[in-house]
């Protein structure tokens, strides 16, 4: 089956893309925004399509050099993946780097249990090629997609059988981001946060937060109990605090200030990473 076919057959209706955006409303929508135009400006718009460098060396060598972005990126999204923000920064670098089509896929959701924000999000980014598809529809077009339509990347969110089958294929770059479940939060006299945004951002993490008192917490935050030498000792997937912390204590591998917290990246997601390669000896 061509792309376009499955593409017909599965697209997600527009209507309910429309229902979605006007039901998160502006204020979250321009949070989304934000986080977009932050990753936009980190990694660079790619406007070159392809780019050949030729080298003649001493002895008769000649050798060409072809760099071309990504034909087809696949990304699947689990039932479990509810957070823009980590979809958007799986998504934005493949964009900033040129690739020609995106196609992402809902796994196993009903029209009702769509998460307003991911596809908010979607929409955001300029995704057009939405499907919603049940798992074994999945494993169908991906094959079908890899061997006729030239997929050079597949991404899974929240489906770790999808990874492991194709990962053992490897008949493109297969990736998959690591499990994300604890943050850390850093309250300071000096520095304002909203919670709120904190809160719906991110409903896949669970907040530990130092503060010198208790206060009214959203549901997924708990105030930590130890010294504040024992919270910067904690195994946190990410911490939300005042640059100067985040600064001070070198092995946070990821953090955000005060005015991102809408915000993600994924380190391990370069832009190089959505380029082909080709070199020739002649």
């Amino acid at each position: 089956m061509h792309l376009d076919n499955w593409l017909e057959r599965f697209a997600l209706d527009d209507q309910i893309l429309a229902q979605s955006y006007e039901q998160l409303g502006d204020v979250k929508r321009s949070w989304l925004k934000k986080l977009i135009a932050h990753l936009y400006n980190y990694y660079g718009r790619e406007d070159c399509q392809e780019k050949i460098v030729s080298m003649t060396y001493a002895q008769g060598l000649k050798s060409y050099a072809r760099v071309s972005p990504w034909n087809l990126l696949v990304c699947v999204i689990g039932r479990g993946y509810r957070a823009a923000n980590k979809v958007i920064a799986a998504i934005m670098p493949a964009i900033m780097a040129g690739t020609k089509e995106i196609v992402v896929v809902l796994e196993d959701w009903g029209a009702q249990d769509l998460p307003d924000q991911v596809l908010v999000g979607l929409e955001l980014m300029g995704v057009e090629n939405i499907l919603l598809m049940d798992k074994d529809d999945i494993t169908g077009f991906v094959r079908e997609t890899g061997s006729n339509q030239g997929m050079d990347g597949l991404f899974c969110l929240d489906d770790k059988e999808i990874v492991e089958q194709f990962f053992r294929e490897k008949n493109c770059v297969v990736w998959a981001p690591r499990p994300v479940n604890l943050a850390g939060l850093v309250i300071d006299e000096n520095v304002e946060w909203n919670l709120n945004v904190l809160s719906w951002a991110n409903p896949d993490l669970e907040f530990v937060v130092l503060a010198d008192k208790k206060g009214d917490w959203p549901d997924n935050f708990h105030v930590f109990e130890g010294s504040k030498k024992d919270f910067w000792l904690q195994p946190f997937d990410v911490v939300f605090a005042p640059e100067v912390y985040l600064l001070e204590h070198k092995h946070i591998s990821l953090g955000f200030g005060p005015g991102h917290e809408s915000s993600w990246v994924w380190p391990e997601l370069e832009k190089k990473l959505f380029f082909l390669q080709q070199i020739v000896w002649t």
